[in-house]
This record gives structure tokens, sequence and C-alpha cells, in this order.
């Protein structure tokens, strides 16, 4: 995606929310932009915190309902203190932000 303006970043990121997790922009309480990486190639990441104003619960329940719509096939919820032990099992891609996340470069809070 292009992004022209601060807006866009976050009409994508909720789209892109909506699209892969059947999240509602009215869900979504706030994003933030948390970090710019670009890679090795020449891709850039862009790291956003998002907060949603429902609970993992909720989030799981309409997930569930509505697993026709959505492109995930499962969600993960993962504690804070095993975040960068769980991206770096993941790999690719994932390892760079615990790498930033472990440096200090990102934090959430």
């Amino acid at each position: 995606a292009e992004f022209t303006t601060a807006a866009t970043i976050f009409q994508t990121n909720a789209r892109e929310l909506q699209e892969e997790a059947s999240i509602r922009p009215d869900q979504i309480g706030y994003s933030m932009l948390r970090q710019v990486i670009q890679s090795a190639t020449g891709s850039v990441m862009l790291i956003l915190y998002t907060e949603l104003n429902i609970d993992s619960e909720e989030l799981l329940r309409r997930f569930q309902l509505e697993n026709d719509k959505h492109e995930l096939s499962e969600l993960m919820f993962i504690d804070e203190e095993n975040l960068v032990q769980e991206l770096r099992l993941m790999g690719g891609y994932r390892e760079t932000i615990a790498d930033s996340i472990e440096s200090g470069e990102l934090k959430f809070q």
C-alpha cells in the first residue's frame, strides 16, 4: 500500500484488522505508530500498537462467529513477558521486531 498521509496509515491498519480478524473500526480504541523498520531488501514495515475497546473474550467470540469473513485461521494471545521468545520462534520478519524490543528501540508502553 502507498501511504500519502498519516491518516492513510491508520485507515489501512483498520482495514487490515477488519479483513484479517473481523475487527470493526468502532472496536478500535486507538492506534499508534511505534516504529518504522527497513529490511535489508528495502521493504518497509510499520509497527503499530493498536488497543481495542473490546476484551479478549469478546474478540475471540466474534472471531469464531465470523470465521468465514476473515483471512486468519486462528488468533494467538501472547503475554508480554513471552513476546520476544514467541516472536523468535515464529521467525522471519518477527525476529527483527524481537530485536527492536530487546534493544529498547520498540516499546509498547
